[in-house]
């Protein structure tokens, strides 16, 4: 937090909002609202700031998708209809406890974007 200079309430509107999402999701391990205040006030678990509600638990996943313009697909001969060009699946590290920005899903989410990037055939140019 010092690092990035963020705060707690940060972690806070980011669980808030996530969960908001979730529960459109039919799928979703968690299909209650929560609000920023009962993230604020649950039982602290990592220095005096940090909620067991602002932690995400093993279960949860992210998802990232390239889009191109039709443009782009005709110029490059990729037909009308979704392709998936790669996919990847990442977990946690004995890394992701040495920093905490790697706790909240860094390290894992640089480690399936770089494989995914390779995976299908894009050179990856954005510095994480």
């Amino acid at each position: 937090m010092d690092k990035y200079q963020v705060g707690a309430d940060l972690f806070a509107k980011v669980a808030e909002k996530s969960r908001r999402h979730a529960i459109n999701n039919p799928y979703s391990m968690f299909s209650r609202p929560l609000t920023y205040q009962q993230v604020i006030d649950d039982k602290v678990i990592y220095g005096n700031y940090l909620t067991r509600l602002m932690a995400c638990p093993p279960t949860c996943g992210a998802a990232a998708v390239i889009v191109c313009s039709e443009e782009f697909a005709r110029q490059h001969g990729i037909a009308s209809q979704v392709k998936i060009l790669a996919q990847s699946m990442a977990t946690d590290t004995e890394i992701s406890w040495q920093d905490p920005i790697n706790a909240v899903g860094k390290a894992m989410t640089q480690q399936a974007v770089e494989q995914v990037y390779c995976d299908a055939g894009i050179v990856l140019a954005i510095l994480m």
